[in-house]
């Protein structure tokens, strides 16, 4: 597990329509363990599905503050992503 402190992606100023693609971006670029913030105004639980579904087995995902007007979620790329 990586001991460097997250980064943070904010998507609230992201078009909705690009989020997913902005945070696809970021866990791409992760090495395995490594880890980010994401900070969204909306529940991300959604995107949480469609990365699940596009990259399965392939992240972890903790919530550290839930709304009701900004959430923080720790996402993390697991041990047996490519």
């Amino acid at each position: 597990m990586s001991t460097a402190a997250p980064t943070t992606l904010d998507v609230r100023p992201v078009d909705a329509a690009r989020k997913l693609e902005s945070v696809l971006s970021v866990v791409d670029g992760l090495s395995a363990g490594a880890s980010f913030v994401l900070v969204d105004d909306v529940d991300p639980a959604p995107m949480r599905l469609q990365i699940e579904n596009e990259r399965p087995g392939e992240i972890r995902w903790m919530y550290l503050k839930k709304g009701p007007h900004v959430w923080c979620v720790r996402v993390e790329r697991g041990p047996g992503a490519a």
